[in-house]
């Protein structure tokens, strides 16, 4: 039975850093005492220990299969060639592409597989490596085994699966996993003395455990805590789920965002949607007092986006998958017991989009971002709130209670009308499953136009030759552009 080189709890705590360069300096000093000799360690078999669903516990499970058959060189060499041959940062391969299955390839993976059509090298090492493994330390792999029998009764395999070799790699291409390596020198690595492996945990977490292994030694260590600034300095190889956005044809729900300076050479956000008359770009800032309804249509969208870094993606994620909430009062009109006059609160999405953690470094690039913020910001919505979540496949419902304002008075002749001045208050629950409440900002229709341009209390960011004032929601820097449409 394969064991499990583990530290005793002294040492296990002493590895429980934040930082990488202090669990870098531990690891490169009792790291190759541990590959040398186990005289100070205690060996144990290998157990999960953690408190984790089935699905992460799956996850877990590929990993150190992974890294056991990486210690091979060979198979070494076959997982980050695969990464260059179909990915241009070196990063990222899928485990169908590595076992040769056609039907669950990701969108960049199919050229280059067809292009190959007639090669399966690659294909015949990973795969061999993974099911000798497999088969020689089953009882280390208890979730594995499991998730085969139930995959082969339940059908989910292939219909007359001839071994062991046809179950493990149906189980392991049907389940959509990919190898994620974004170890900053990633292009560049030939071979890998010492690596580690690791897994998304899927509920955005910031911090995981990872495993330490050695190429041509048994065993790992087990390293409780780490940031992704560890996996961005030292050589992680992760097992993450493939984005259903990256297989063609698979439902998805993100639009991946671009930067501005890739997106139709600058040439976005001029028009809003048409209306009878020709809008008008706002490029100063104005009084809302003076863009009444009865006058204008008041068009507002968000033409540029970005995050200012990583800490919405998670342990070994890629993108954040970001939704924005607009909360509002834009319902039936109700005069309280107390003489507050309040509409209804609504919630529209403004949408739902991707942002590659690559784009929130130094500070964040601006992104196109398509969302039609609101179409006719009335009047008499006084202030909306903006609600920012995350997507993690395995996160509880995320929720938050959400303020608006609005504005109306009572006329001479008894009707309501919408006015500038706060007339009352409400508040909306929203909520998103499989999510992560984030942030919350509230913003009046006030502050809005009267701060178009200018630094005012953040900065600001030229556009179109415009100096757009810059709003910010949690880690989210954004600009609104906002039209007038007459209707005299």
């Amino acid at each position: 039975m394969r064991l499990v080189i583990k530290k005793k709890n002294n040492m296990q705590n002493y590895f429980k850093m934040k930082k990488f360069s202090r669990i870098l300096l531990l690891i490169n000093l009792t790291g190759l005492l541990l590959f040398m000799g186990c005289t100070q360690e205690e060996i144990v078999p290998l157990e999960t220990g953690k408190s984790i669903n089935d699905k992460q516990a799956l996850v877990r499970e590929v990993s150190l299969l992974l890294g056991n058959v990486l210690t091979n060189s060979e198979v070494q060499e076959v997982v980050l060639s695969g990464m260059r041959e179909v990915d241009k940062y070196g990063e990222l391969v899928s485990f169908a592409y590595l076992l040769g299955d056609k039907n669950n390839l990701k969108e960049n993976e199919k050229p280059v597989r067809l292009k190959n059509a007639g090669t399966n090298f690659t294909s015949t090492i990973f795969r061999d490596a993974l099911v000798n493994e497999f088969q020689l330390n089953r009882e280390n792999y208890q979730i594995l085994s499991r998730e085969i029998k139930q995959a082969k009764a339940k059908g989910r395999l292939k219909t007359t699966p001839s071994s062991v070799y046809d179950m493990l790699t149906d189980l392991l291409t049907n389940e959509r996993l990919e190898i994620f390596f974004p170890y900053e020198n990633a292009l560049n690595v030939q071979q890998l003395e010492t690596f580690y492996v690791s897994y998304d945990p899927m509920d955005g977490s910031q911090t995981n455990e990872v495993f330490q292994f050695a190429q041509g030694s048994e065993g790992y260590i087990t390293i409780d805590e780490v940031h992704n600034d560890f996996v961005d300095t030292n050589p992680v190889f992760g097992v993450v789920p493939i984005c259903p956005c990256d297989i063609p044809g698979e439902p998805c729900n993100f639009i991946e965002l671009v930067p501005y300076d890739e997106y139709y050479n600058g040439d976005i956000g001029q028009q809003p949607p048409v209306f009878g008359n020709t809008p008008i770009l706002l490029t100063h800032n104005v009084r809302h007092r003076d863009v009444t309804d009865d006058r204008f249509i008041l068009t507002t969208r968000i033409p540029l986006i970005k995050a200012t870094n990583d800490n919405w993606i998670g342990f070994l994620g890629r993108k954040i998958h970001l939704e924005l909430v607009r909360a509002a009062g834009e319902g039936t009109v109700t005069v309280n017991a107390n003489g507050n006059i309040t509409a209804k609160g609504i919630e529209h999405t403004i949408g739902n989009y991707s942002i590659h953690r690559r784009y929130t470094w130094g500070g964040g690039t601006w992104l196109v971002f398509p969302g039609n913020y609101d179409p006719h910001w009335r009047m008499s919505e006084y202030s909306h709130s903006i609600v920012a979540f995350s997507h993690h496949d395995l996160a509880a419902t995320g929720s938050v209670t959400a303020g608006f304002k609005s504005g109306f008075k009572i006329g001479t002749d008894g009707n309501i009308t919408a006015h500038f001045e706060q007339s009352g208050s409400g508040t909306i629950k929203v909520e998103r499953g499989a999510h992560r409440f984030r942030a919350i900002t509230e913003i009046s229709r006030e502050q809005a136009l009267a701060t178009i341009v200018g630094a005012n209390t953040t900065t600001y960011v030229t556009f179109g030759g415009v100096n757009y004032n810059v709003k910010e929601i949690g880690i989210i820097r954004f600009i609104f552009q906002h039209w007038t449409t007459s209707l005299k």
